[in-house]
């Protein structure tokens, strides 16, 4: 019909047009005109959301087996644990509580001496002669060496120092306390002055040894504070991590062979701890058994602190001392619990702000550096609050990979934890124009296919005017005379007089008038069927005789075979 041939004319010219423009897209967006960090830019935030799944278990702990993160409590009256490389406290228990801290209290007698040879006041080379006043000062039953340091003696700073850090020497505190300061008075007032630098709240020193002694006291954390300190000296470090030491020869006394009281620190012990590394024991009646250790292990360090722990005996009557077996269990603790996680990738999405001007419609930000935090090796990721801080909150193309656009702060259990610059994640620069050969493409195929459905529609029209589509039937016409398919034609209806319209006159075609009558319309008709009828029938008769049917074979009897081969 002349009304689809139009429909199907205007549809392969829309296809036509589309094709073309998406092949003029493809060849306009050549290799060089995307950005080197489009990768970067065009990543969803979806995409680069770190999730769970980022940072397994086995990657942080090293075993697949789960891991219980309820230490539970600690058997001692206070206790700390705190990751040196983070200075995050991963566990405590009345660690503001001033308590004795019996013999831990020497660690701040030899930070005094470490920091006075700092200062270049005294040498751990230089030799100290024993006084008999200092020596006699400490009570009689106040740990010493064995032998006895005696009056006179002579002995480096060194080698007291190690007196005092492995065997507990009482009476070597005065000692080198009356040489650094003066008189061991003084010496007393600048252990508690220095505490304060330190930051320590809940301490307060009576004697330089830690002997019982009323309102001598020390929290767990201002040990922790103290012993780190301390350890900031590799002198002081490199004592404390001795398992023995020999002293030698000295003019009082002969050789002597010294073991660390840290039980942690001796392998042939129980209590053996392989990532030990230090430091300082403690014990009296009053303050029950104390330990300051420090360990290193898989790149990380932890200290604890263990004040007022118990000496207990187990179902076999073996004493088992828990201030050395709670060390051990926190700090082992420690280091499977907790691990180095990172909550922010560099160069993973964030954020995205609007972008005119450009390729895309959006910019993606990313981190511009990674934060890593130490937490439990189940810490949930998804609880790292965002906290986002935009200078710009829109962009104009061109913008260039790193360009910074603001700020994210991470936040973990409400508090902040890192502020990290936003930085454009790739290069936006200024959206292209066709080129103008492309353009002329455009313009011509648009023209021609505009010229193939103008005439599509003219052909059509004539079509209809021709043979016209009314679907009212002429009553006069004869359905059966039409053949192969012919559609009878109607006299169009619903038309003014002055239309015009084709018909036929003395063999040719005119306009019909105003006046002329519908008689020759029908005329015209009537011939024109009659010449369409005479038309097909010499087709037909032209087409058998240049196809003549093909005459039929000779017959042959069923059993038949050629001459020669009868019988066989």
């Amino acid at each position: 019909m002349p009304h689809n041939r139009i429909t199907r004319c205007a549809a392969a010219t829309l296809m036509a047009l589309l094709l073309l423009f998406q092949s003029i897209t493809a060849l306009a967006a050549s290799p060089s005109d995307i950005p080197s960090g489009s990768d970067a830019a065009v990543t969803s935030p979806s995409d680069a959301t770190l999730s769970d799944s980022d940072v397994s278990s086995s990657d942080v702990s090293g075993t697949d087996a789960p891991i219980d993160l309820d230490l539970g409590t600690v058997k001692a009256k206070a206790a700390l644990l705190v990751d040196l490389d983070t200075m995050e406290v991963l566990y405590e228990q009345n660690a503001d509580e001033a308590l004795p801290p019996a013999s831990t209290t020497k660690i701040m007698t030899a930070l005094l001496v470490m920091e006075a040879v700092a200062a270049g006041e005294l040498t751990l080379d230089e030799n100290v002669a024993a006084d008999s006043k200092l020596l006699s000062s400490v009570p009689w039953d106040a740990s010493t060496v064995n032998p006895r340091l005696a009056t006179g003696e002579i002995m480096t700073v060194r080698d007291m120092l190690y007196c005092i850090m492995l065997t507990s020497d009482c009476a070597v505190c005065n000692v080198l306390a009356n040489r650094v300061s003066g008189s061991v008075e003084d010496f007393v007032a600048l252990m508690n002055s220095r505490a304060v630098e330190l930051g320590c709240t809940d301490v307060n020193f009576v004697n330089t040894h830690g002997y019982p002694a009323e309102g001598h006291v020390a929290s767990a954390r201002s040990l922790f504070l103290i012993t780190q300190a301390a350890m900031s000296y590799p002198d002081f470090a490199e004592i404390v991590s001795a398992r023995s030491h020999t002293i030698p020869e000295t003019n009082k006394n002969a050789e002597r062979r010294l073991t660390n009281t840290n039980s942690l620190m001796v392998g042939a012990s129980s209590y053996s701890y392989l990532y030990a590394t230090g430091v300082k024991t403690g014990y009296s009646k009053s303050s029950g058994y104390c330990l300051v250790s420090t360990a290193e292990k898989s790149g990380r360090s932890l200290m604890a602190v263990i004040l007022g722990a118990e000496k207990v005996a187990d179902e076999e009557g073996k004493l088992i001392y828990e201030h050395f077996t709670e060390s051990k269990r926190l700090l082992e603790w420690g280091f499977n619990a907790f691990a180095w996680q990172t909550i922010a990738h560099a160069g993973f999405s964030v954020t995205e702000v609007p972008l005119s001007g450009g390729e895309l419609s959006y910019l993606t930000l990313v981190y511009a550096d990674s934060a890593v935090a130490m937490l439990p090796v189940n810490y949930d990721m998804n609880t790292v609050e965002k906290k986002i801080d935009l200078r710009r909150t829109s962009a104009v193309a061109p913008v260039a990979q790193g360009d910074e656009f603001g700020t994210v702060t991470l936040i973990l259990e409400g508090k902040e934890f890192a502020t990290i610059p936003l930085i454009a994640g790739g290069d936006a620069p200024v959206k292209k124009g066709l080129d103008p050969t492309v353009l002329y493409i455009i313009i011509g195929g648009s023209i021609l296919a505009f010229f193939c459905l103008v005439m599509a529609i003219k052909q059509a029209r004539s079509r209809r005017d021709t043979y016209g589509y009314d679907p009212v039937p002429d009553p006069a016409g004869d359905p059966s005379t039409y053949r192969y398919g012919e559609r009878p034609l109607y006299k169009r209806r619903g038309r003014s007089a002055a239309v015009s319209r084709p018909t036929y006159s003395d063999g040719g075609y005119y306009t019909r008038r105003d006046d002329q009558p519908d008689e020759d319309y029908y005329a015209y008709e009537e011939y024109r069927r009659e010449r369409e009828h005479n038309r097909r029938v010499a087709h037909e008769q032209k087409f058998a005789d240049q196809h003549p049917p093909a005459q039929p074979g000779p017959i042959f009897p069923k059993n038949w075979r050629p001459p020669g081969q009868q019988g066989r």
